[in-house]
Order: C-alpha cells, then structure tokens, then sequence
C-alpha cells in the first residue's frame, strides 16, 4: 500500500474504504 502525490491516494482510500469522510478530509 503506498500513497500517491495528490487525488490518486484518494481515490485509493476511496476503492478501500468507502465513505463520505475520506472525500471530505
């Protein structure tokens, strides 16, 4: 699991766990 520069690492988190929060913060 690595994280990506910008949005990318967030839709990651988003594909892992989907919730509002992860968009929001």
């Amino acid at each position: 699991m690595y994280i990506e520069p910008d949005k990318p690492s967030l839709y990651v988190t988003l594909k892992i766990v989907p919730e509002p929060r992860v968009w929001v913060g």
